[in-house]
């Protein structure tokens, strides 16, 4: 290691030591600070596997580095291990040679449960089961992985009124602003444009940072994806992508890096360099990122117990700077791999709770191995998952007869996308005849946006289902942003749809 490298990481380890004011320790519970956090897979299905292995794994992290599992609340559907689509029945995995997720997994809400209004009532303090019950001088972290468009995160319903938008979140952050329950809070979302969920930055003067997976303009990506068997026309998948690229880098950079060492900053750098195919980006109060990520993600950590000496285990920070890691599929090293939950050295930041609880360690499995891992296809955009996957699949079939039929699917999904590309086109232009008010201000008009996608919905397309088509959604909302009269918008969406396509549009 050079000199400068040497100096470059003693600089970072002093500036997240020293930087930061210590804690008051009291035995009064106000004067002390504990971590909570929201885990939430928006997307339910074996098509969306990724999204609820995400958030599972996220949870083990933050367990296995001794946040109390009454602190951790999870929203997961839980219909991926059983599905008949699964080869690995009744187990869940998020990388390959990883441990099954299912095992001392907490699902607390689940199946229909997973909504936006739940998801809301657990902040508000109303929910059935579970709520967020953080003080003023707690940490939060929040995790949301799922489906994203124009200034929304999709959940798996069907009324487009239950989409968590923009102005949803913004009256969230509000509420848990003017109740005082959080000190600081960190908000990571794995979604396609998830970075219009804060074109307004709002978020900047509330002690509140968001990293998102993609930009205002793009989509995030699947990683981790793995070869199935093939089951002929039975099944439609060739691969299952088990994770998300953004998510596997935050995650990674989680269990290698020293909770109490390591940054914000750093993870989001880390984060940033190594997602390759859509664009992390930072959002909000960026005056803390120099805190230790175990104020949010949890802090114990065990040395290495595998004989290693310290002068031999190389942090991941440092790991990281090589030019040769930056991979979209992730690798570890034992050498570099806590052993969390093991015997050895355990680091707690002083001034916060801990729970006698114990924290939970997870066992490799061998279920899924590295050699299945498909390097070509190792990553998709989001959106095109389902059409890029039939596609290999029909590509490396041999069967004469089961080829020909999933050609014949591959080329109906083709179709169908082009129709639906054409019927927008066609009602975009109707909508551009109509008169709008150019002497107003372009802004988010919010009841129109939602009146216009209810409408859209139920004459038109279902978003939780066509995923294709909700990239239009962006363009939709600026014909209300521009001042075009909403009951006009209305009927032409009612003329030009007349449930066309009842068909699903994939």
């Amino acid at each position: 290691m050079d000199l400068l490298t040497v100096a470059l990481l003693l600089f970072r380890f002093v500036s997240a030591v020293f930087s930061f004011e210590p804690l008051d320790i009291t035995q009064d519970r106000t004067n002390k600070s504990a971590v909570w956090a929201v885990l939430v897979a928006g997307s339910c299905g074996f098509e969306n596997y990724r999204h609820q292995a995400d958030v599972l794994h996220a949870y083990h992290i933050l367990r296995e580095r001794g946040v109390p599992s009454q602190n951790i609340i999870t929203m997961v559907c839980n219909d991926i291990a059983n599905d008949t689509n699964n080869p690995y029945e009744g187990m869940v995995f998020n990388e390959p040679n990883g441990p099954n997720l299912l095992e001392d997994a907490k699902m607390d809400y689940q199946g229909k449960d997973v909504s936006p209004q739940t998801f809301m009532e657990i902040i508000w303090g109303n929910a059935t089961g579970p709520v967020l019950n953080s003080t003023e001088n707690d940490r939060v972290f929040i995790y949301y992985a799922g489906h994203g468009e124009n200034q929304t995160l999709s959940f798996q319903v069907d009324n487009p009124l239950d989409q968590l938008n923009a102005n949803h979140i913004k009256a969230l952050f509000e509420f848990m602003y003017q109740k005082k329950m959080y000190k600081r809070l960190v908000f990571y979302v794995e979604a396609c444009h998830s970075g219009s969920l804060f074109s307004e930055d709002y978020a900047k003067d509330k002690n509140i940072y968001a990293v998102t997976a993609a930009s205002a303009e793009t989509t995030s990506f699947s990683a981790n994806c793995i070869k199935l068997p093939d089951r002929g026309i039975s099944s439609e998948y060739s691969e299952l992508c088990l994770g998300d690229e953004f998510s596997s880098n935050w995650m990674a950079f989680a269990e290698e890096a020293e909770p109490t060492v390591n940054t914000l900053l750093d993870q989001y750098q880390f984060s940033r360099k190594n997602t390759l195919r859509s664009q992390v980006q930072q959002f909000g109060d960026t005056s803390f990122v120099q805190e230790p990520i175990g104020y949010y993600q949890g802090n114990i950590m065990a040395k290495e117990a595998e004989g290693f000496k310290d002068d031999k285990v190389k942090t991941f920070l440092e790991v990281g700077e090589r030019e040769t890691e930056v991979i979209p599929v992730r690798k570890s090293s034992k050498k570099m791999r806590p052993t969390l939950g093991r015997k050895g050295a355990v680091k707690k930041i002083k001034g916060f709770i801990y729970s006698d609880e114990k924290p939970i360690t997870r066992k490799p499995a061998k279920f899924v191995p590295k050699k299945l891992l498909n390097k070509k296809f190792g990553s998709y955009p989001v959106r095109d998952m389902a059409i890029m996957q039939l596609k290999n699949k029909v590509d490396n079939t041999k069967n004469a007869t089961v080829k020909a039929m999933l050609q014949y699917k591959l080329d109906t999904m083709k179709r169908n996308r082009e129709l639906a590309d054409a019927h927008m086109k066609d009602i975009f232009e109707k909508l551009d005849n109509l008169q709008n008010d150019k002497t107003k201000e372009v802004k988010a008009e919010w009841p129109c946006r939602t009146k216009v996608i209810q409408q859209f919905t139920r004459h038109c397309y279902k978003l939780s289902r066509d995923r294709y088509v909700a990239k239009y959604t962006g363009k939709l909302y600026s014909y209300c942003d521009r001042h075009y009269k909403q009951e006009e918008i209305e009927k032409v969406l009612e003329g030009n749809c007349q449930k066309r396509f009842a068909k699903q549009v994939v």
